[in-house]
């Protein structure tokens, strides 16, 4: 998460002159990548953290090695890239252990948060002081010779870091370049980059400047709508002010947390969604790059702030309670969100924030680890055993096209490589099937019928959600389809005058395992 949160003192000059004025980077000095390591569509990589000892609690735990693991560090002294690094004092966080990801885990690969501290920080990147740190991270993760995800100056535009976007992306762009070790004929030197991937992430929640003016919605006057829309539509807080350029992006990244206000979920729904448009509009994959419940939706509901019933409440827009279960309200719409965008990594913090004290002492955090909630566990261990969720295994690489080069001298492949490559395009060819649209709704006593196109090339059936929520995050009802030369179906014993919310998608078998395509458009009908 914001490891190392720099202090909320942000000087306004500072800000507005490298948005304005910005330190360029050289351009001569770029070269045209393509997106790397990017599972199938259908298909997302699983990621635990955001520490060693948490990580293999985990994974003793759920008897599954994740496929990949998360840590962090910073330019200043490269902590925990070369040996253990929890920090001290107040900055006392989980222990990480580059050295050991490396040597431990077989067939995994790692998400890599770069943190850039602040503005005098981004600038000694831009203007090249921290060069020789960056090109032994560099190596240290070439030597590793498994796939990293690299994210530089993680959650930009948060307001608790607070990067003035102009001088963020020059030291972006920078970084990128020194650990790319470009020439000026655009050459590549030593291949220093086959193994690392960039990852440009955004917080998905209010932006620079706009936390010096939240509202304050725990008292009784509530907070005004019209001021908080208008901070949502500022154009100076697009995106795009932050976006270093698709030669220097792989992949978008966004969080994915809990919030104790409506209004502040809703600031992180509208923010998720324009990163994902973003994405889409640049051709690049999306990572849930950090995701936690938070003491909110924790697994183990809390002991305070609870509804009669033992349920986490939450206040509401108007200061009315909204209560419900952690996978109802916080895991599930996460997954319906990844399954819908196809989201191509989910990177969750399965960690005790409160052993921790740097999480201590903030507050709020609460406790994360799924396995300490025995409902919570058995779900989350349904969800992910899911044939779209990658973990480790002797084919993840082959599914991420990563094929290491074991030649380093000449850049040839030994034949270990050809049989991987070879194990490469044959997976490439199982990919989730297409879907369907509902063509009809027919309305009845009780009842309604769902008519769909066939689609008997490449399925194996149909799975059918029918729900009175339209967000599909409650009372949510599954019928499965084992024939694909059906395109019908009644649904009975529904209430009566009821609004039903419908969508279907396909799909296949391939080894007992179930592919699946996207849902459709929702629709709906009332019951008579």
């Amino acid at each position: 998460m914001k490891k190392f949160i720099s202090t909320m003192i942000v000087l306004v000059i500072m800000t507005q002159l490298f948005s304005t004025y910005g330190i360029k980077a050289d351009e001569n000095n770029i070269l045209s990548y393509k997106n790397k390591f990017v599972p199938p569509d259908g298909k997302t990589l699983l990621f635990i953290g955001q520490d060693d000892d948490e990580t293999a609690d985990y994974i003793e735990s759920s008897k599954i090695v994740p496929a990949g693991m998360m840590i962090y560090t910073n330019l200043g002294d490269l902590s925990a890239m070369t040996s253990s690094y929890q920090g001290t004092g107040s900055n006392q966080a989980g222990r990480m252990d580059f050295q050991d990801w490396a040597r431990r885990y077989d067939n995994t690969v790692l998400n890599l948060g770069i943190w850039a501290s602040d503005s005098t920080m981004l600038l000694g990147i831009a203007n090249g002081k921290y060069d020789e740190n960056i090109k032994k991270l560099a190596y240290y993760i070439k030597d590793s010779k498994k796939p990293v995800y690299v994210r530089f100056g993680y959650e930009f535009d948060g307001p608790w870091n607070a990067y003035a976007p102009g001088l963020y992306k020059s030291a972006y762009k920078h970084f990128v370049d020194v650990v790319r070790d470009t020439t000026p004929n655009g050459k590549l030197q030593n291949g220093v980059d086959d193994n690392i991937s960039f990852v440009w992430h955004s917080a998905a929640f209010f932006r620079l400047g706009e936390n010096n003016i939240w509202p304050d919605v725990t008292g009784q006057s509530g907070y005004d709508k019209e001021q908080i829309d208008s901070y949502l539509n500022n154009p100076y807080m697009t995106l795009e002010n932050w976006y270093p350029g698709d030669e220097y992006v792989d992949w978008v990244g966004i969080s994915w947390f809990a919030w104790e206000h409506e209004y502040q979920e809703k600031a992180a729904g509208i923010r998720r969604d324009e990163a994902v448009d973003f994405a889409k509009e640049h051709s690049k994959p999306v990572m849930i790059a950090e995701a936690a419940p938070k003491e909110i939706w924790q697994p183990q509901n809390p002991t305070k702030n609870c509804c009669d019933n033992g349920k986490v409440c939450i206040l509401g827009e108007e200061g009315t309670i909204h209560e419900g279960d952690s996978w109802t309200n916080w895991y599930q719409p996460m997954f319906e969100y990844i399954e819908k965008n196809d989201i191509k990594a989910l990177c969750y913090i399965n960690q005790d924030w409160n052993a921790q004290k740097m999480w201590e002492l903030q507050g709020g955090w609460g406790d994360s680890r799924v396995q300490n909630s025995k409902e919570i566990f058995e779900k989350w261990l349904r969800k992910i055993g899911e044939s779209r969720y990658l973990t480790s295994s002797k084919d993840l690489y082959s599914y991420i096209h990563f094929i290491p080069k074991n030649n380093e001298q000449n850049g040839t492949t030994t034949e270990k490589d050809k049989a991987q490559e070879q194990t490469t395009q044959k997976i490439q060819k199982i990919s989730n099937p297409k879907g369907v649209k509902i063509t009809k709704l027919k309305s009845g006593r009780k009842s309604f019928k769902i008519l769909w196109k066939k689609r008997t090339k490449g399925t194996n059936g149909y799975v059918i959600q029918y729900s009175t929520k339209k967000n599909f995050k409650s009372k949510v009802k599954k019928v499965t389809i084992k024939k694909r030369r059906i395109t019908s179906k009644k649904i009975k014993n529904l209430k009566s005058k009821k609004k039903y919310y419908v969508r279907i998608r396909t799909f296949k078998l391939v080894k007992n395992k179930r592919y699946y395509s996207n849902w459709s458009k929702v629709k709906s009908v009332k019951t008579k």
